[in-house]
């Protein structure tokens, strides 16, 4: 009788618990890739593996929760799921840097225990495209090709204009001197005169006179 009672006892304290444990509201978000972009998840198309985050907000428009498709416990499905939610209105609402959506990228909706999971369908696809990366690698080459040039141009000029300050400097300091003390070296008599090419004067008068 004593272990009857224990046993009532005990199932009535454990059956609230787990029946605790299993009450709660339910809201999740499947993301897909939507390869046409058509708003709908067709056979064949993917569930993303990752690079989503979840927003979580409640009616007030606040975040309560965030979780993200890496650290999600059904990420094989493609969910997020947001567990033991206390009934009343919730928003969803996911983030990627990677994909851009083709559905809506937000839903709201009224989650109670004992009902069936709110769910958003979320596709998208992926912002850069295969041929936008073999774009943006051309532009890299081009503006490396560009720099290389400007770079090659720069030292150019750099070597032409030192070799200039070099010249100028070995004249001033080297020819111009060498080149003025030979001119006074080299000093006329105080009675020469120059003559122009082709100029003649006659002698003087008492000079034929004197030869006489």
């Amino acid at each position: 009788m004593q272990r009857l009672l224990f046993l009532i006892l005990s199932l009535c304290l454990i059956l609230p618990e787990a029946k605790a444990q299993n009450t709660g509201g339910q809201f999740c978000v499947r993301a897909f890739l939507d390869t046409n972009a058509n708003q709908i998840r067709d056979p064949g198309e993917p569930i993303l593996p990752g690079n989503i985050s979840v927003n979580l907000l409640d009616d007030s428009g606040a975040i309560i929760l965030t979780d993200t498709l890496e650290n999600s416990t059904t990420r094989a499905s493609g969910l997020v799921c947001f567990n033991n939610l206390p009934a009343g209105q919730y928003t969803v609402q996911v983030v990627s840097a990677v994909y851009r959506p083709t559905t809506s990228n937000n839903l709201t909706a009224a989650v109670a225990p004992g009902q069936i999971p709110a769910l958003l369908e979320y596709g998208a696809q992926s912002i850069i495209q295969p041929t936008s990366l073999s774009t943006v690698d051309d532009d890299i080459q081009q503006q490396d090709i560009l720099e290389r040039l400007i770079v090659s141009m720069i030292g150019g000029f750099t070597a032409v204009l030192v070799m200039a300050i070099v010249g100028l400097l070995l004249f001033a300091f080297v020819i111009a001197p060498r080149a003025s003390q030979r001119i006074e070296s080299s000093t006329l008599p105080d009675d020469y005169r120059f003559r122009r090419p082709g100029t003649y004067t006659p002698p003087s008068q008492d000079a034929d006179d004197n030869v006489g």
